[in-house]
């Protein structure tokens, strides 16, 4: 790049190359030429000298400004192109960016989230805890006895049906998730989490749930799509042309929780911690 800008600079300088070679012709041309007869040999004779040399030198020039006309073409068109790319860059960011945050903000069923999967492992082992505030609470929801003692299915199917229209959005599951994660792991028994939650009478049953909720979030962080998209568009921002990264960070920044961006991120060993930071 350097190269070709150097040759930009160098090549109108070239033009006076020819220029002088043309000053240095009439001059010796001038001063030797012999006494003009004024025949028609003799104008012959002087055209023949003139395109004889001056023929070379004009070539000369004119291939000196194509060259010159062609790098300053290209020198546009590069530049053209790179503001068509960071143009279609920046829409894809901006688009994405709104997309993905809204997704994030929006409240939505916790089931719809979550994959039954792990929330039915939690609840078969949540059917073998006993805790006292537990009890209360199966006697809120009117849980009949003979389903607590006698089917852990129907049980886990009762819990979950009470459970599935509890609302919440990804952004506080993944601040309580890494809030969690910091103080005891993702890898943390539920039932003692739940345990350790209901000890504490300031926590609610609603709370002590989302903190399980967060944790089963967060354990399967990767592969909820729309962390993937996450991971997707910050791919795309680091690949980008570099001569413009910051602006498309700064978008990004803008449009995105810069909060929930920077714990996500941590969890993206392909992206580093301060990658936003401009």
């Amino acid at each position: 790049m350097y190269v070709k800008s150097l040759h930009l600079k160098l090549l109108p300088w070239a033009l006076l190359a020819p220029l002088f070679l043309s000053v240095l012709f009439c001059v010796y041309f001038f001063s030797d030429f012999p006494i003009y007869t004024g025949t028609e040999k003799s104008w012959l004779n002087t055209a023949q000298i003139i395109n004889g040399i001056l023929t070379p030198i004009l070539t000369l020039s004119s291939i000196i400004l194509l060259g010159l006309t062609w790098l300053t073409t290209k020198k546009e068109l590069n530049f053209q192109l790179l503001k068509q790319q960071k143009r279609d860059e920046l829409e894809l960011v901006i688009r994405q960016s709104k997309i993905l945050n809204d997704k994030m903000i929006e409240q939505t069923q916790i089931m719809n989230i979550i994959s039954p999967e792990p929330i039915f492992e939690f609840l078969e082992k949540l059917y073998l805890f006993n805790h006292p505030r537990l009890s209360s609470y199966y006697k809120a929801i009117e849980l009949p006895n003979e389903l607590k003692l006698n089917s852990k299915e129907f049980f886990s199917e009762f819990i979950y049906t009470h459970l599935q229209n509890t609302k919440e959005s990804r952004y506080n599951l993944i601040i309580e998730g890494t809030r969690i994660s910091v103080l005891t792991g993702l890898s943390f028994d539920l039932t003692k989490y739940l345990e350790i939650a209901l000890s504490d009478e300031t926590v609610s049953m609603k709370r002590a749930f989302f903190g399980v909720f967060s944790i089963l979030y967060m354990r399967d962080l990767m592969k909820h799509q729309e962390v993937k998209s996450f991971n997707y568009l910050l791919k795309k921002i680091r690949d980008c042309n570099h001569k413009y990264r910051d602006e498309i960070k700064i978008e990004f920044k803008l449009l995105f929780n810069e909060e929930i961006a920077e714990r996500l991120i941590q969890f993206n060993d392909e992206i580093p911690n301060d990658f936003l930071k401009v």
